[in-house]
């Protein structure tokens, strides 16, 4: 069997692709919104947060062959342990990373810590998007000029909200945002710059982008974490040949 570590778009594209091809298919998610995008016939789905030790006892119980890894590029932890608990386990690894471009008019930071000293010395108001775990990275700014938006799910709101940031400048919205509803958030709230990653363009960084430069508002990007993968492929047409069984 084929473990798919998901969450993502393209880990929910990719299994169907690969149902399609007659595969015995598990993917994995750790949020119950991401397990119910992933429903599909024929695939396998099995939601919550695996640790290492937990890894190991899927792989064993589905008697897994190879671990497909196309979690978020943010997803650091998760990838970190997938690799190790293949090297234990005598698993193939290949990790599926989204295409990545460096973006013009765009200001790259290595951290988040780095992009609120950089806002420290600056005004006007700030739109977070980049989920809910790191907001409180940024409440020392104060709750009168900083927005997030984040997922509309209970635990994405909880943690906006003991970051100190108040329930009105808190945008729940599942999914990419288009182009036009980047330009209604950033107009409606005044936003002055826009806190973001790069997490490709299925994240939703073409739209951000657009809006953003439609608006002169100022763009901060983190950089992308650097992984040493064992195997690595950038493309559907790339996972089907390195998987699919002629």
């Amino acid at each position: 069997m084929l473990w798919i570590i998901g969450g993502t778009i393209n880990a929910r594209e990719i299994a169907a692709l690969l149902v399609q091809k007659g595969m015995d298919v598990l993917l994995t998610t750790t949020t119950p919104l991401g397990s119910e995008l992933a429903q599909m016939p024929g695939l396998e789905v099995c939601c919550g947060a695996l640790d290492s030790e937990a890894m190991v006892s899927l792989i064993r119980e589905k008697k897994i062959s190879t671990i497909l890894d196309a979690s978020h590029p943010f997803a650091t932890e998760v990838s970190t342990n997938a690799m190790q608990v293949a090297i234990e386990t005598g698993t193939r690894y290949l990790r599926f990373e989204r295409k990545s471009e460096e973006y013009d008019g765009v200001q790259y930071f290595q951290s988040y810590e780095e992009m609120l000293q950089y806002l420290q010395i600056k005004e006007g108001n700030v739109l977070l998007t980049i989920g809910s775990k790191h907001v409180g990275v940024f409440s020392s700014l104060g709750n009168e000029r900083l927005f997030a938006r984040v997922l509309p799910v209970a635990s994405s709101i909880e943690q906006c909200q003991a970051a100190g940031i108040s329930a009105k400048h808190i945008i729940g919205i599942g999914g990419v945002c288009s182009e036009e509803l980047n330009l209604a958030i950033m107009r409606e709230y005044s936003i002055r710059y826009l806190v973001t990653k790069d997490s490709g363009d299925e994240g939703g960084i073409p739209e951000k982008l657009a809006a953003a430069r439609s608006l002169d508002v100022e763009v901060l990007m983190l950089q992308r974490p650097k992984l040493d993968y064992p195997e690595m492929v950038s493309s559907y047409e790339e996972v089907i040949d390195r998987i699919v069984i002629k």
